[in-house]
Parts: C-alpha cells; sequence; structure tokens
C-alpha cells in the first residue's frame, strides 16, 4: 500500500476501537482503490463500523456520595453531567438522586443529572407512580395531578392496543424531585417520533 492509501485507512479507522473491524477497513481499503464509489463504500463501511463500535455503559452508584467525586466518576466513563439544586456552597454537599439510575446501561456521551440539595432547602421528593399498561390519555393526566413532566416517545408495535403506556422512566416506585421529568414510551400504529413536555408527538409521518 502506498502511502496515500495508508493515510487514508489511517483516517477511516481512527475511530474504530474494534480492532478486527479496523484491519477489514484497511484490507479492503488495499483492495478496492480509490475510485468515487470505492471511497463512498468505505466512508460508509467505516461510519457503521464506528457506530457498532461504541458500547453501552453501566452508571455507577454516586448516591450518598460528595458531589465532585461523584461528577468526576461519571466523567471518568465518558459521559456529561448536569448538576440540579445548585448553589453557593454545594461543592460540600452530596448526591442524593442520579438519572438515570445506578447500573442503568446508556450510550457514550449521555448526560447523567445529579441531584443536590440546596444548603437549609429540604428537596421536596416524590414517588413515581406506576402508568405502564394505562392508555396514554389516563397516564399522562396521573402524572401531570402529580406535578410530574411527560416526555412521550411513540413506537410501532402490533402487539399492543394503540395509545398504551408500554414503559416509563423513572420507574415506578421510584422517588424523584418534585416537577421531573417522566419519559413513556407509547404503542402506536403509525412512526411518530417524541415529544414536548405536555406529552404531545412533535413529527409524524
Amino acid at each position: 500500500m502506498d502511502t496515500q492509501g495508508l493515510l487514508l485507512a489511517l483516517i477511516l479507522g481512527r475511530n474504530i476501537a474494534d480492532p478486527e473491524a479496523k484491519a477489514q477497513i484497511i484490507l479492503l481499503t488495499m483492495l478496492l482503490g480509490y475510485s468515487p464509489i470505492s471511497l463512498i463504500f468505505l466512508i460508509l463501511l467505516a461510519r457503521r463500523a464506528q457506530s457498532t463500535s461504541v458500547s453501552n455503559i453501566q452508571l455507577p452508584e454516586v448516591i450518598n456520595q460528595p458531589l465532585l467525586d461523584s461528577a468526576q466518576q461519571i466523567l471518568n466513563n465518558g459521559l456529561r453531567v448536569q448538576i440540579q439544586e445548585l448553589s453557593e456552597g454545594a461543592e460540600k454537599q452530596h448526591v442524593i438522586i442520579q438519572s438515570p439510575g445506578a447500573k442503568s446501561l446508556v450510550r457514550q456521551d449521555s448526560t447523567v443529572t445529579l441531584f443536590v440539595n440546596k444548603p437549609g432547602n429540604q428537596l421536596e421528593l416524590i414517588k413515581v407512580p406506576n402508568v405502564i399498561d394505562l392508555p396514554f390519555e389516563q397516564a399522562r393526566e396521573e402524572l401531570q395531578d402529580n406535578n410530574f413532566r411527560i416526555e412521550r416517545i411513540n413506537i410501532q408495535d402490533s402487539s399492543k392496543r394503540d395509545e398504551i403506556v408500554m414503559d416509563q422512566e423513572p420507574k415506578p416506585g421510584q422517588n424523584v424531585p418534585l416537577g421531573s421529568l417522566v419519559k413513556l414510551t407509547v404503542s402506536t400504529y403509525q412512526i411518530c417520533v417524541e415529544s414536548n413536555e405536555f406529552g404531545e408527538p412533535s413529527l409524524q409521518s
């Protein structure tokens, strides 16, 4: 392989974690050359290998740990951190809730929210009700009556009745801050991708 081909192979394989997939890209670069069609094929193959090489990350348990230590653990796993109820002196506080919860599997670059109590201000917690298997409108009404915000994510599932809640996050029974966002996965016969905070779909086809 000449210098140009080696450089191309290295560029295409730079973000591929799987050594076998990276070797395959280099081999195909040698075999296919630099024609426009070959380059398009190699780029598509490299992107697919990059996307499949990103593994899920299991979240650590950081509840009751100091905020700075907790945030560092999250960042060390290639994740982002969002902090709520943060105020002056909060670096001395401890994490009281994390979302998603410990041992949840998330993609790299996902955001983990850490809730920290304001000094002198008790954070009000509320238990998430179980709305799985309820009609969406009934589930939305129950959650809004308890001051939750709602995000709706629709998926096609012919085995379920239309407009039925199939899953929710946070899970039923989890204690979360008042006003937290609850994501509802809803069965539908249409392709419909998510949500505003009122649970109304924003895109359909």
